[in-house]
């Protein structure tokens, strides 16, 4: 995951269990049912203090990066992982502006120093399903 901040590029160094803990607390907070597609790859998503909202991007490559303390400093965050549940929520119903931002994948791709949202299976890496790849699994 690629975060930009005042023109400097922060890459995550995430864990799988790292991502994994912020889809666990996306899916207690039910985040992704408060997520709102602004277009062109940008959404706004609730933060847990009242009032707040972060602003989340997914680039081309399916790079997440969000405007919170945790995504400015490079780490996975529940925002993230609430756009990336919305994401295979809205391909899996045949929303057509889901299907046009392209397939959405289970977050296992080593991206930088970390393993990010997009990309292959965490399958070279072990052989128990994550939370994350059973649902991927239902979507697809």
């Amino acid at each position: 995951m690629t975060v930009h901040q005042e023109g400097v590029e922060i890459v995550t160094s995430a864990t799988k269990d790292q991502y994994q803990r912020a889809i666990d607390k996306a899916s207690g907070f039910r985040i992704a049912r408060l997520v709102r597609h602004l277009g062109h790859g940008i959404y706004h998503v609730p933060s847990a203090t009242a009032g707040l909202e972060y602003t989340v991007r997914v680039d081309e490559r399916g790079e997440y990066s969000c405007s919170c303390l945790a995504g400015q400093a490079g780490n996975a965050c529940y925002h993230q992982a609430g756009v990336w549940l919305s994401r295979i929520r809205d391909q899996a119903c045949g929303r057509p502006e889901a299907i046009a931002q392209g397939r959405v994948e289970a977050p296992s791709s080593k991206s930088g120093a970390g393993i990010g949202f997009g990309g292959p299976l965490w399958s070279e890496m072990d052989d128990v399903p994550s939370l994350a790849e059973i649902i991927a699994d239902s979507a697809a």
